[in-house]
């Protein structure tokens, strides 16, 4: 069995997503998507092993980049980066006032296609992907939430998957990495709680699930059933 959780020397956060069980028998499969925080403090040994080792040759950044803000020498040639900003605090002042639960269930609202425009380019790739955004464990959390629903994941693994995210939390705070910026809102500094991923859950449910809500939102069926067939296997 694949290792989940794959430590870095200055890469928190980072995990595979896949072994769930999917959709019809099948299981994600592994070495395909990873998620975490950004890789931009990355050391020469985390980009080496990222790339040779886990095969990652693209990076989606999921932030919005003012001032030249990249993802590291894993975002450059010979792989490819490609930005594809959600809905921040700065844009959606309401997102600073929500309770916590809430923030992540309006991001369903605010990002249907810019997660439709995720999935296109993730699915693309031939190999392996990581997606990120500051701390790997909100906007990034919500993507990945949204891709384990397509692939028929159950709700207690997607849940399971996100609170992962907890106690890397704690050793980010120790490190001092990533830098969190001055005016990030509250819920950014703190480790997420299974609640929060419960509203997106619940957010997607009302939409009649995954697939009607990247529908809704402009993907096509052969999108979503492309991403069924390049992410999930046989067991």
């Amino acid at each position: 069995m694949p290792e989940r959780e794959i430590a870095f020397e200055r890469c928190f956060n980072f995990r595979d997503l896949g072994g769930y069980a999917g959709a019809d028998g099948r299981v994600v499969r592994w070495r395909r998507l990873f998620r975490g925080m950004t890789p931009e403090y990355m050391t020469g040994a985390d980009v080496a092993r990222a790339r040779d080792e886990l095969g990652i040759d693209a990076v989606l950044d999921l932030r919005r980049v003012d001032g030249g803000i990249g993802s590291g020498v894993l975002g450059e040639a010979p792989g490819i980066r490609l930005v594809v900003p959600f809905a921040d605090s700065r844009q959606f002042v309401e997102l600073r006032t929500l309770p916590h639960e809430q923030v992540l269930a309006k991001g369903i609202e605010l990002n249907g296609a810019t997660i439709v425009a995720a999935l296109e380019f993730l699915v693309a790739q031939p190999g392996a992907a990581m997606f990120h955004c500051q701390t790997g464990k909100d906007r990034t959390g919500l993507l990945a939430a949204v891709i384990l629903k397509l692939l028929g994941v159950s709700d207690a693994d997607v849940v399971e998957d996100f609170v992962l995210s907890a106690p890397a939390v704690e050793v980010m705070t120790r490190v001092g990495l990533p830098e969190i910026p001055a005016d990030a809102p509250a819920f950014a500094r703190i480790p997420p709680e299974a609640s929060w991923v419960q509203g997106v859950l619940a957010a997607l449910e009302a939409h009649g699930g995954a697939v009607e809500y990247l529908r809704a939102h402009g993907a096509t069926d052969a999108l979503t059933g492309r991403a069924r067939d390049t992410w999930l296997e046989e067991p």
